[in-house]
């Protein structure tokens, strides 16, 4: 779906009680590095989570773990999360603030689309947000209809995998204790759909295909952000 092949598949040793983090089986169409880099960086990433949370890695894993930490990934680590930080979100060009004006003053805002978001583990009892802090009225297609929130749900969904598969588990783990401590922290997740239009829109045409005779309306309700279903890491 949309072309971002994305699995929640955890280690190879299901057995324990205990799941692996999630991992992606494609380059998100955002990531512009060479395959081989994100290919070592996926991987390491991988192990930082999988280490973070206590689980058992081979000797050879831990070996390449070493190896790349010691290639300084961290810093590639804060550039792959970037896309996802609220501050960094496109500032409005001519071009987009023209489609922006061109939007119903009657369209629902973006922070109206609540996502499922996972809690079971190794996501349990983490602080993930269930919706973008974002008070711009949804986007538009390029003739100026508004996009499904059902399409948004699913678009957002998969952009929140590919940040928990990234580094953004890790970041959550971290989190956790500065919480506990009464620390106030913005939202773990941002996404922005405007400063995305073109791979949304195009996604978007995607979906409407493969949809054609079953577009649910997504006026009809929306999920509840305190709802129970999660994602499936084995």
């Amino acid at each position: 779906m949309l072309g971002e092949k994305v699995t929640t598949e955890g280690a190879p040793d299901s057995s324990l009680a205990r799941n692996y983090p999630p991992k992606l089986t494609e380059q998100p169409f955002w990531l512009i590095w060479d395959y081989k880099t994100y290919k070592d960086f996926k991987l390491w990433t991988w192990l930082q989570a999988t280490k973070a949370l206590d689980l058992p890695i081979d000797q050879k894993a831990e070996s390449g773990f070493n190896y790349f930490s010691i290639e300084n990934n961290q810093i590639k680590t804060k550039e792959l999360l970037d896309p996802s930080r609220k501050e960094n979100k496109k500032q409005f060009d001519i071009i987009l603030q023209q489609d922006y004006d061109l939007v119903y003053l009657t369209a629902h805002r973006i922070s109206s689309i609540h996502y499922i978001v996972p809690d079971l583990d190794p996501f349990e009892e983490l602080e993930i947000n269930s919706h973008i802090q974002d008070s711009r009225l949804i986007p538009i297609t390029e003739t100026g209809e508004t996009i499904s929130r059902d399409f948004l749900k699913h678009y957002l969904e998969e952009r929140l995998k590919e940040y928990l598969a990234l580094g953004g588990l890790k970041e959550l783990l971290d989190r956790k204790s500065l919480l506990q401590v009464g620390h106030k922290l913005p939202a773990p997740f941002y996404w922005d759909l405007w400063g995305n239009l073109n791979h949304l829109r195009e996604t978007y045409q995607e979906w409407l295909a493969e949809h054609l005779f079953d577009v649910p309306n997504s006026d009809e309700g929306e999920v509840d952000s305190d709802s129970d279903i999660s994602w499936n890491t084995q």
